[in-house]
């Protein structure tokens, strides 16, 4: 069944008590018992985020609220999730930091982690916590917790796969099993 856009400002109760939307006079509606039906709409027909089920704003008449953002959180001017100062709907940035520095996670200026917004441990007072590695999961050199660079590739130059960038593998053969020279484990040349 399709929603119920809510356009009776005077609605008509039922001797229970509850609008054809379900609502009663107090704007809690009869099978959630909170103030939105079980699509997520208030009374009015508008959601949490204040729009309706065509997507206009309540506020504004328009398909963005005041912030610029439509019903599914994307920005008017970036197209992104993410305001042109980089932060959400919500006013979270990517790493879940407001605008004055609170994590969303933890309530404090420090991310589950460890980490400041500013990319700080509060442990160690440097960008590296007390293993050496950084927010991003990255020694000094450039390594990950797991041993590989952004690239993918491990300290000897090997990728998950065991590959390193030219296509070969620790023993000098390709996928294929020939090597640079074209001759294969049994050492018969291949075109």
């Amino acid at each position: 069944m399709a929603y119920m856009m809510h356009i009776d400002v005077f609605s008509r109760f039922n001797e229970q008590g509850f609008d054809v939307n379900g609502f009663n006079r107090d704007g809690i509606h009869r099978d959630t018992g909170t103030c939105y039906d079980s699509k997520g709409y208030d009374k009015d027909g508008y959601n949490k985020d204040g729009f309706n089920c065509w997507g206009f704003h309540r506020d504004t008449g328009t398909c963005y609220d005041k912030d610029g953002f439509n019903r599914a959180g994307f920005d008017r001017c970036t197209g992104t999730r993410y305001d042109s100062g980089g932060f959400d709907r919500k006013g979270f940035d990517q790493r879940g930091f407001n605008r004055e520095g609170i994590h969303r996670d933890t309530g404090t200026c420090y991310n589950p982690d460890g980490y400041a917004r500013d990319g700080i441990h509060w442990d160690t007072g440097t960008c590296y916590d007390s293993k050496g590695f950084d927010r991003d999961g990255f020694d000094r050199a450039g390594y990950s917790r797991f041993g590989f660079n952004w690239e993918g590739y491990n300290r000897d130059g090997f990728n998950l796969d065991g590959f390193n960038w030219e296509g070969y593998n620790w023993d000098g053969f390709n996928r294929d099993g020939v090597d640079r020279n074209g001759f294969d484990r049994n050492g018969k040349k291949h075109p």
